[in-house]
């Protein structure tokens, strides 16, 4: 998953519609973010909205490492529950 957008734009009706998309039209489990750990915007964006570090791939960036970071479907707060 990749997010991008300029101040303002997010709405909750657009995270719920952007989370519906992978967990229920899609069926997946889980979604996975790449972050370069020198975009500490982008970290403390991913952690509000629920993302976790999963793992660091050291050397994987010109910054430095990446950051994967994963959601899971029962940790999102955006889904309905009509799962």
């Amino acid at each position: 998953m990749h997010v991008a957008g300029d101040p303002g734009w997010l709405t909750r009706e657009l995270l719920r519609v952007c989370f519906d998309y992978p967990f229920n039209v899609c069926k997946v489990n889980m979604i996975i973010g790449l972050v370069p750990s020198g975009n500490k915007e982008a970290i403390r964006f991913n952690t509000h909205l629920g993302f976790r570090l999963e793992t660091t791939l050291v050397d994987a960036h010109p910054d430095g490492a990446l950051l994967l970071m994963t959601m899971r479907r029962r940790e999102c707060r955006y889904l309905t529950r009509e799962l």
